[in-house]
């Protein structure tokens, strides 16, 4: 579970952070 989240929690910051930069 932990493993899932730390990857999941990078993989969003990062798209949210390039959607930001897209839009």
């Amino acid at each position: 579970m932990a493993r899932t989240f730390n990857v999941s929690r990078p993989t969003i910051y990062r798209a949210i952070k390039r959607t930001k930069t897209g839009a």
